[in-house]
């Protein structure tokens, strides 16, 4: 699964950020919060947009051979889904 625009709390360590600046980016509208640990810029888009970077990100934090599955797949499939089932990852 290729990595949409996603950034992990470590980078932005890298980079000099503090915790309290990063939250602080949030706040003002920066960046989102997606996961502990995972930041993108703000989302803009359908339901479905959102589910796609929540799946990415939760797979980001999870061992390799981690694939997305049930609800997650058929969105990134690009097949129709309950808006009501959006609402949870589906991790395999």
């Amino acid at each position: 699964m290729p990595d949409p625009d996603l950034r992990h709390t470590h980078s932005f360590a890298g980079e000099g950020w503090t915790p309290r600046q990063l939250t602080q980016a949030c706040a003002a509208g920066d960046l989102e919060r997606l996961r502990r640990g995972v930041y993108t810029v703000p989302i803009t888009g359908d339901a479905e947009s959102r589910h796609r970077l929540e799946a990415a990100a939760a797979v980001s934090l999870r061992l390799d051979g981690t694939a997305v599955s049930h609800t997650s797949a058929a969105v990134f499939h690009g097949l129709p889904v309950r808006r009501g089932a959006l609402e949870s990852i589906h991790l395999t």
